[in-house]
């Protein structure tokens, strides 16, 4: 048979030819640049952290709500060991108890503090009234600014609570705890949010 005289070939129902692509064209190499003959050094700006001053009143309550947890907490530890011992039929005197006692309260009392700020941020009262403690950052403190915090509120409560108080009555509304570890108790972002 002839090329010429042979009928076209019929393409194949519902097979589609796709176009013979071209050849990729090959990327030309670009020379890596030199290396500089000085050291490069990165300054990064402060960064602009917004705080919300937590209100009076929520300070008030997160107070209240973690007096009564760890006063129910210290009672449940010393009541059952001092009891006895000061009851009617105790033989231990005040003063043999007072020292241990104060001590037992401050440790439990700075441990409250420290775990619930370095684990959350925030104390149960505080969670329950919409507070938590930021750093410079902006950020739940590190764990070693929560324990600074706490061992400054220990001696700001211990100071008949003038340094506790002074976070009601400072334009910036931080205790003199947070003063000196660099903290700010604010309102969470979930209190922000709503109106």
């Amino acid at each position: 048979m002839d090329w010429e005289m042979a009928p076209p070939a019929e393409a194949t129902p519902g097979v589609a030819r796709m176009p013979a692509r071209p050849a990729p064209r090959p990327r030309p190499r670009v020379p890596a640049p030199p290396a500089p003959d000085f050291e490069v050094e990165m300054h990064v700006d402060a960064v602009e952290v917004h705080r919300v001053r937590a209100d009076a009143w929520r300070r008030l309550a997160a107070w209240a709500v973690d007096g009564a947890l760890l006063g129910a907490v210290l009672a449940a530890m010393l009541l059952p060991v001092l009891g006895p011992a000061l009851g009617a039929g105790g033989t231990a005197e005040l003063r043999d108890v007072v020292v241990p006692t104060v001590l037992a309260v401050a440790l439990v009392a700075f441990a409250y503090q420290w775990l619930g700020i370095a684990l959350t941020g925030a104390t149960p009262g505080m969670l329950l009234a919409g507070l938590r403690v930021v750093g410079p950052d902006g950020r739940r403190p590190s764990p070693g600014r929560a324990a600074a915090r706490s061992g400054l509120a220990l001696l700001s409560t211990a100071a008949l609570g003038t340094g506790v108080l002074l976070a009601l009555f400072t334009r910036s509304g931080r205790g003199a705890h947070d003063l000196g570890a660099g903290t700010w108790v604010v309102l969470s972002a979930r209190r922000k949010a709503t109106p």
